[in-house]
């Protein structure tokens, strides 16, 4: 039986301090409530196409210059942890984002045209397939 000395316990650490990754099932599973709100004064806006090397703080200063930006969030893919080119990024103002949605749609940053527009929660998808029923003619007697 091992037994650890006092270097090398390991502490758990806090949740806070664990960096989050988003991926576009769980962004819509946890936090759709917080980037799609109905409140007048807030518009989310759904950045597409961006450089995997973009960080969240070079959003937010390219988003800056149109108004007030409450929160980017980049969405990372699950398995491999790296961007998949998606940002959300909530904006104080439906006059500041449209603003910005215009004059950023198309533009060519880090050799790629954003593709940038309002963001519409999707629909969850739902299976086709019905769940598994034995049918009656199938059992035996």
């Amino acid at each position: 039986m091992k037994t650890m000395t006092k270097d090398r316990t390991k502490k758990p650490i806090a949740k806070s301090a664990r960096p989050q990754v988003v991926t576009l099932k769980n962004l819509h599973q946890k936090n759709v409530g917080i980037f799609l709100k109905d409140d007048p004064e807030i518009a989310t806006i759904y950045v597409g196409n961006l450089s995997f090397t973009k960080t969240e703080y070079e959003i937010k200063d390219m988003y800056k210059k149109y108004g007030e930006v409450n929160y980017v969030r980049i969405v990372y893919d699950k398995t491999s942890l790296k961007s998949q080119g998606i940002a959300f990024v909530q904006m104080k103002g439906h006059e500041n984002a449209e603003a910005a949605i215009k004059a950023l749609n198309g533009a060519q940053i880090d050799g790629r045209s954003l593709k940038t527009s309002i963001a519409v929660e999707t629909k969850k998808k739902v299976s086709r397939r019905p769940a598994f029923r034995r049918s009656k003619s199938r059992v035996s007697k």
